[in-house]
This record gives structure tokens, sequence and C-alpha cells, in this order.
């Protein structure tokens, strides 16, 4: 008797204290569930995106800049990235700052000067390889300093400044722990902002603001035909577009600092540098500094982000 009375009561059992459990598993399932796609979301829009794309970006420039992956196109200033960028070609030059080095032992630092942007570009051992890659590439082109240009400080400067940063932490393969956040992110920004202001400040002078540079490039044959016949119509087109070119980077500087004018800035930057690459050509410099423009194209903003152990701001 007491045997049944014990079924009884345990078939007595509420059928919905059972649903209460199913449905709070269910609950908790959902819970874990929207909590997995919130992490996915997050690592979507990961403030320190924009840093990891900028160092991609700027590593494939590099390469495109310092080896013949663009050969078959036949540019004419890249013919000196073959076979790699400052291969020494027997000639002895003066570098009076440099150390003169030899000619096989600058061969294999330009060979190693390839494999570390390599590595820098996927993001393996990031922080070294872009020290490495950056460094080697001032040592090896200033070897020859006539053959030194602009677009080979910004490449070289750019690939180092990241390397110092988190932008080392993320789109790696290895990525290494992050440390500062958003000093990496604010001085990667001020510095790309400081190439604008520098290059208006270094064309605030009397042959530039009245358009002869655009005389003297024309004649050189670095304008296309087109642009030239249309700088050269009147001396107040060639004023006009050399002041406008000098606004537009002070410009730029300014608003891609503010946060709010930021998007209007990206666009104006980009159509300004393919603007200048369809119109003299000038070296990669344009497509390095659209690639250092990844870095304002974050979602979301260091004070946005969630306070857990990937976002802590040192």
């Amino acid at each position: 008797t007491s045997r049944s009375s014990r079924r009884d009561r345990l078939h007595d059992v509420p059928t919905g204290s059972v649903g209460a459990r199913d449905s709070g598993r269910a609950a908790n399932a959902g819970r874990a569930h929207s909590h997995d796609d919130a992490d996915e979301v997050m690592s979507v829009r990961d403030p320190l995106g924009g840093l990891g794309r900028a160092r991609v970006a700027l590593g494939c420039v590099f390469l495109l800049r310092t080896t013949p992956l663009l050969a078959a196109f036949h540019i004419s200033f890249l013919a000196d990235a073959n076979p790699l960028l400052a291969w020494p070609d027997g000639h002895a030059r003066f570098a009076p700052f440099i150390p003169v080095l030899p000619g096989a032992l600058l061969a294999v630092l330009c060979v190693v000067r390839t494999l570390a942007a390599v590595a820098f570009t996927f993001g393996v051992r990031a922080r070294v390889a872009g020290l490495v890659a950056g460094g080697l590439g001032y040592l090896s082109v200033l070897q020859d300093p006539a053959r030194f240009y602009t677009t080979h400080h910004v490449i070289f400067l750019g690939t180092i400044l990241l390397a110092s940063t988190d932008a080392v932490s993320i789109c790696a393969v290895r990525p290494t722990p992050r440390r500062s956040p958003r000093s990496s992110l604010l001085l990667i920004r001020a510095w790309v902002a400081s190439i604008y202001v520098w290059a208006a400040i270094a064309k605030m002078r009397p042959d530039w603001l009245d358009g002869r540079t655009f005389v003297l490039l024309a004649r050189e044959g670095l304008l296309r035909p087109f642009v030239a016949a249309t700088l050269l119509a009147s001396e107040p087109v060639r004023a006009f577009v050399a002041c406008g070119t000098v606004a537009t980077e002070l410009a730029l500087a300014a608003l891609l600092i503010v946060r709010r004018s930021r998007r209007v800035a990206l666009v104006l930057a980009i159509a300004f540098h393919l603007g200048l690459e369809w119109a003299t050509s000038p070296d990669l410099f344009g497509w390095a500094m659209i690639a250092l423009l990844w870095l304002f194209l974050d979602p979301v903003e260091l004070s946005e982000a969630p306070h857990d152990g990937h976002a802590v701001i040192s």
C-alpha cells in the first residue's frame, strides 16, 4: 500500500513544474544564443577594427611599392622595384648620414625587408615584423638618397607606427595582446592628419601659390595632357588650383579629427587622392593615404566600447 501511494504521489506531480523547467532551459539557451550573437556583433564592431584594416592595407601598399608585383603593368615609377626596391646595382653612391652597405649584404636586407613586410601584413609577429620592415626600408632606400621619395617615407614610417600600436592586435593571424587601444587610435589618427598639415605648409610659398610649379610639372611631363592644358590656360586658373589644393589639405586635417565631420572628410579625402593619382600619378602616395584612411572608418568609437577585458583603455 505504501509503495502504491508513493507511486501515486509521483504521478500526481504537476505537469506545469516540468513545463516551467523546460521553458527555463529554453530561456537560458535563448539568452546564451543572444549573448553569442552579441559577442559576434561586437567583434565585427570592434573599435580597433580600423587600425587592423589600415595595417593590412598599408602592408599591401608596402609590398606593391617594394616588389615587382605590378611589373606586368609597366608603371614607370615602379621600375626601381625590380627585382626588389633598392636592390644593389653595383654603382657607388654618396650617402653622408647612412652607412654604405656591401652589395651582398644589401641584397640580403632587401629580402629580409620583404619577408618582414609579408609577416606584418598577415599579422604574424606583426609588431617585430613591422619594426624590421620599416627600419630596413629606410636603411636600404637611403643607400641612394636621390631615390628616397615622400611615398617611401609615408609607407615606412606608417609601418613602424602601426607596428608600435594595437594595430597588431586585430585582423592578424597571430594577434598580440592589447595594451593601449585609445592612445593607439589617437596617435595614428593625429599622425595622418599631420601629413595633410605639413603638406599644406610645404606649399605655402610664392612659386606654388601663384601656380608656377604646375608649369614646371607640365614641362617635365608629370601632368596628363588634358590637365596640363587646363592649368596652363591662364595664370588665374593655376593660382586658383594651387590655393585650392592648400585649402583642401588644411580642411581635411581638421575635418578628419572632428568626429561629426569625419564621413564628409573621408569622401573628400578619397576623391582628392584619386584625383591626384589620375592627374599626376605621384607614385603610390595616394594609395598609401587611402590605406591609412581606414583608421577613420570605425563604426564604434572607444568611448562606446564595452568595458570588458578586451576593451580596457590604459
